[in-house]
């Protein structure tokens, strides 16, 4: 479990050091599943880091990576509260 928490921390940071990196929300889903939103400055960020980070995917998180949708943010209350 510990092996796995520390590739997990090590594939954010990863992705943390991509350049157009803004963040991300990642919500437990059970049974060790996770949904993970994450946010680029823009569509070439994203497809730049894709290059970088997804080699890099299963190896560090023990997990198949896949992305269900892209697409802009329409809206936000993140900094509102």
């Amino acid at each position: 479990m510990e092996q796995l928490r520390a590739g997990r921390e090590e594939f954010g940071a990863l992705r943390a050091r991509q350049p157009g990196f803004v963040g991300s929300l990642t919500v437990a889903m059970g049974d060790g599943m996770r949904a993970i939103v994450t946010l680029w400055e823009n569509q070439q960020a994203q497809q730049a880091s894709t290059a970088v980070i997804w080699p890099q995917a299963e190896r560090l998180t023990g997990a198949t990576s896949r992305i269900i949708y892209q697409g802009e943010v329409s809206g936000d209350d993140l900094t509102a509260r």
